[in-house]
C-alpha cells in the first residue's frame, strides 16, 4: 500500500524484524511478499493445513491449485456456454436444477484437488534442479519431458558465467499425432519471485507423432544476468497473446522449476543484470 517510497520502507523494516530474530507471521495470497519475506510457508485451506514446508515449494504448490481451479472453471464455462447454445437450437422446454451455491462454500470438486496435486510425482527429468517440478494443469498435446541449462562449453550445468554464452535447452514430447505451432516462453526470476526477464518465442511449426520429441533452444551469446542464484519457469503455449495473456491456452507450464546460479565477473559486483552501454565524454 502507498506509495513506492512507503511500500520501499516498509519492505525494509520488516527485513529488519526478521533479521533482529523475531518471529514474523505473514497472513497473504501474495507469492511474491512470501517469497520476499519469508523462509517457511504454511498452506491453509478451509482452516486446515494442506502444506507447511520451504516457502518456494509451498508456494509452487499454491500457485499449481490456482492454476488447477482456473483451468476446471474454464472447463465448466465451456460446457455452460455448449448447453446453453443447445438449448438455444431445442424449441421444448427443458428445466434445469441447479443447487445454490454461496458466494463463501466451496464446491465439492474443488476441495480434494490440492491433494492430487501433491501426489503428483516429478515428470520431467533435469539436471537444472533437484527440486520438485511443478506443473500447472494444461490442454492435452504436448508436454515439456526435460529442461537443461549448458554452460559456454556445452556441459549440463546450472552454474554459469556472467558474459558468457548460455544455453536454456527444452525437449518437447508429442502426446498425441498432430500438427502444432506453439509457443515457448521463459521466464527468469529472483528467488524472492521478481520477474527479471521473460523471453516469448514466435510460433515454432511442426509435425510430430505421439511419443517422438522435439528440441528447441534458447541461446544467449552474452549472459547479461551479473549475479545471483534464480529460478525460472517454462512455458509451452498453443495460443498466447501478450497484450492479453487471460486468453492463453497452453500446453504445458512448469512453474519455477529450474535453478540458475551466475557467478559474477567481479567479486564486488552489486548488480542483477548487466545493460550493454556505452560512455561519452568532452570537454565542457
Amino acid at each position: 500500500a502507498g506509495d513506492a517510497y512507503f511500500a520501499a520502507k516498509s519492505a525494509h523494516r520488516m527485513e529488519r524484524l526478521t533479521a533482529s530474530g523475531c518471529t514474523l507471521l505473514l497472513v497473504s495470497h501474495s507469492s511474491s511478499q512470501i517469497l520476499q519475506f519469508c523462509k517457511r510457508a504454511v498452506f491453509m485451506h478451509q482452516g486446515h493445513i494442506r502444506e507447511d514446508g520451504p516457502a518456494l515449494e509451498v508456494v509452487k504448490h499454491y500457485e499449481e491449485y490456482i492454476a488447477e481451479l482456473t483451468q476446471e472453471e474454464r472447463r465448466h464455462a465451456q460446457a455452460a456456454d455448449a448447453l446453453s447454445r443447445a438449448a438455444q437450437l431445442d424449441t421444448a422446454e427443458v428445466q434445469v436444477e441447479v443447487a445454490p451455491q454461496l458466494d463463501y462454500a466451496t464446491p465439492n470438486w474443488q476441495r480434494d484437488q490440492i491433494e492430487v496435486l501433491l501426489r503428483q510425482p516429478p515428470l520431467v527429468e533435469s539436471t537444472a534442479t533437484k527440486e520438485r517440478v511443478s506443473r500447472w494443469a494444461a490442454e492435452k498435446g504436448l508436454k515439456i519431458s526435460r529442461v537443461d541449462v549448458r554452460n559456454q562449453k556445452g556441459h549440463v550445468n546450472n552454474v554459469v558465467e556472467a558474459g558468457q554464452p548460455c544455453t536454456i535447452e527444452v525437449e518437447i514430447v508429442a502426446e498425441e499425432n498432430g500438427v502444432y505451432s506453439p509457443r515457448i516462453a521463459i521466464l527468469i526470476m529472483s528467488l524472492e519471485g521478481v520477474g527479471i526477464v521473460r523471453h516469448l518465442s514466435e510460433p515454432m511449426p511442426f509435425e510430430l507423432k505421439a511419443g517422438k520429441s522435439w528440441i528447441a533452444r534458447l541461446h544467449y551469446e552474452q549472459l547479461q544476468l551479473a549475479k545471483g542464484d534464480f529460478v525460472f519457469s517454462a512455458a509451452l503455449f498453443k495460443f498466447y497473446d501478450p497484450d492479453d495473456t487471460s486468453t492463453a491456452v497452453r500446453y504445458d507450464l512448469l512453474s519455477r522449476s529450474f535453478a540458475l546460479r551466475v557467478i559474477p565477473l567481479q567479486r564486488s559486483e552489486p548488480a542483477l543484470v548487466n545493460l550493454p552501454c556505452t560512455w561519452e565524454h568532452w570537454p565542457q
